[in-house]
C-alpha cells in the first residue's frame, strides 16, 4: 500500500503523461499502459496483474489489440490531460535520464 501511497502523492507535486511499453502486450487483452512522472524512475503499469479481484487490487486497464492502437488511445488521453506530444515525449525522457531500468508491474 506504501506504493499506491507515494504514487497518489506524485499525482499532487509532478506531471505526468500516459505511456505504452512496447512489452506491455497481455495476450487476449491488449496493451497495457502505464504512467510515467517526470524526473521519477521508470514507469507504473497501470492496475495489478495478474488480476485476481483480491483486497488491494486495482483492475489494470487494456487499450488496443495493437502497438499502434494502444499508443493512439495514449495520445488521446494525454490531450485530455493538456499533455501535449512534445511534452509526453520530455516527460517520458525525464524519467529514463534518472533510470537504468523501466519498473515493471
Amino acid at each position: 500500500m506504501a506504493a499506491n501511497k507515494e504514487i497518489a502523492e506524485l499525482f499532487t507535486k509532478r506531471r505526468f503523461c500516459y505511456f505504452v511499453p512496447i512489452d506491455g502486450f497481455v495476450a487476449g487483452r491488449g496493451y497495457r499502459p502505464s504512467i510515467v512522472f517526470e524526473g521519477e524512475p521508470g514507469h507504473h503499469p497501470v492496475g495489478t496483474w495478474p488480476y485476481e479481484g483480491k483486497p488491494g487490487q486495482v483492475k489494470p486497464w487494456f487499450w488496443g489489440e495493437d502497438y499502434d492502437a494502444a499508443v493512439k488511445i495514449a495520445e488521446e488521453m494525454n490531450d485530455r490531460l493538456g499533455v501535449s506530444k512534445k511534452l509526453a515525449l520530455d516527460i517520458v525522457a525525464s524519467s529514463m535520464s534518472v533510470s537504468g531500468e523501466p519498473r515493471r508491474g
